[in-house]
């Protein structure tokens, strides 16, 4: 919801009025799913946010920058600077914990399918798909996590399909909608 305005400020050229109108659909519905009973957002979601804001950057920059380069180089470059990143963040706020404890083979398979298929191919193939993809077309449909994230809560974790899970889902599918949408 946020790569509009972040590409607009980065390349400063406007996007299309469509990914406003869609960005605010998208942004009401993830609002209408994250909202707890009360109206109030737990501090996960609060963190969601947040990353969501991280993401916006990264998928705009990665847009107004791709053209002309290789995006298997600059993903290899985002992977090993995250990772050293992150081994640095260890060290200093969980007391290197990364170092310090024993892992058994079950978490050495874990780790490291997460880092192989969930990271490095999934960012592999976004990075390349923005060679070609609008960075705000890019943004909406990795949106679809949330409503896949939704489905399989009911489908395997047994949650109850209610009134608030299928209004935002679709709020967020009909923005994807709408910016497929050719002009007649």
């Amino acid at each position: 919801i946020f790569v509009p305005y972040i590409t607009w400020i980065l390349t400063k050229q406007k996007p299309k009025l469509i990914y406003y109108i869609s960005s605010v659909i998208c942004f009401i519905g993830i609002g209408i799913l994250s909202f707890e009973k009360n109206l109030t957002i737990n501090f996960g979601d609060f963190l969601t946010f947040l990353c969501a804001i991280c993401f916006a950057l990264q998928i705009s920059t990665i847009g107004s920058k791709i053209k002309g380069k290789n995006p298997f180089s600059i993903n290899t470059f985002q992977m090993l600077s995250a990772g050293i990143v992150s081994i640095i963040a260890n060290i200093f706020f969980e007391n290197a914990t990364i170092l310090s404890r024993s892992y058994d083979l079950k978490q050495v398979i874990a780790l490291g399918y997460i880092i192989t298929f969930n990271t490095f191919i999934c960012y592999s193939i976004q990075t390349f798909a923005q060679k070609d993809i609008e960075p705000s077309k890019v943004s909406l449909i990795l949106t679809t996590e949330i409503i896949f994230g939704a489905i399989f809560s009911v489908l395997i974790l047994g949650d109850k399909l209610n009134l608030q899970l299928i209004l935002g889902g679709l709020l967020i599918f009909l923005s994807i909608i709408l910016t497929e949408l050719k002009k007649s």
